[in-house]
């Protein structure tokens, strides 16, 4: 009988614990906008360009960040609209910058039970003014992956 009761306890004890719900997440599930910053040498070729002090924020905020020596940013999308505005200075000491406009459709995807959900982006049109930007274009339409520049910005 006792050796029954061991048996009994460790069929418990594997039962238990194989049918538990599996809470880790090794996927990721943010999908910021990566924004890659170039120098247009001419016609055919551009280099990357290291903004000496980038001043950024989603319009309707007053929460700056300030980053120096860069060449790209990644920045989250709005989930609840379908577009997302951005203030843009390449350097503090100008005296203004730059207005982009992002259009999308968002897509949310389910990932795993330990991860949940994911917003995934589709860019419709990116528009901007031209106080210092001189081109800008999309180079991914799809925004689903961290660390990949999807909108290019020519100065």
């Amino acid at each position: 009988m006792k050796y029954f009761l061991y048996v009994l306890g460790a069929f418990f004890i594997l039962f238990s614990t194989s049918c538990g719900d599996d809470k880790e997440c090794n996927s990721p599930v943010k999908t910021p906008l990566g924004i890659g910053f170039f120098q247009q040498i001419n016609q055919e070729k551009a280099s990357d360009s290291m903004l000496p002090a980038l001043s950024f924020h989603p319009i309707g905020t007053v929460d700056t960040s300030i980053q120096t020596n860069i060449n790209a940013i990644y920045v989250p999308l709005n989930p609840h609209n379908n577009s997302t505005q951005f203030y843009i200075r390449p350097d503090t000491t100008l005296s203004m910058g730059d207005t982009i406009s992002i259009s999308y459709t968002n897509d949310l995807q389910f990932v795993s039970a330990g991860c949940g959900f994911k917003n995934v982006y589709h860019l419709d049109t990116v528009q901007t003014t031209h106080h210092h930007i001189d081109s800008i274009r999309i180079k991914l339409k799809e925004v689903n992956v961290t660390q990949q520049n999807n909108i290019e910005i020519f100065y």
